[in-house]
């Protein structure tokens, strides 16, 4: 059960984070150009119009670094495996709890 619960959480933030991707990219030209149009012209570089660039970047850094955790289900997949008892963390004790008291 702890497995199920993970999994659906770690499909679930991969939607989310697929989600902010797609909707970082879609609003990548308007905050450029309202970077653009807002900072000062007789400026030659702005601070500000590498944030629009960073935010797609951030979000899909993340989301690789999410990978971190599909090898974390596959070595307790692979320790329950061999017989071991496995805890998820943070999850482990309270699906735990939820099946003891129904």
């Amino acid at each position: 059960m702890q497995a199920v619960v993970y999994h659906l959480v770690l499909v679930q933030a991969g939607f989310l984070a697929g989600a902010c991707y797609l909707c970082s990219l879609l609003a990548f030209p308007v905050i450029m150009a309202v970077t653009a149009s807002a900072s000062d012209p007789s400026a030659e570089f702005s601070p500000a119009f590498i944030l629009p660039m960073a935010i797609p970047f951030a979000i899909l850094g993340a989301s690789i670094l999410g990978w971190f955790f599909v090898v974390y289900g596959l070595v307790a997949a692979a320790a329950a495996l061999q017989g071991k008892d496995v805890r998820y963390i943070a999850i482990g004790e309270r699906v735990e709890s939820y099946l003891a008291h129904p």
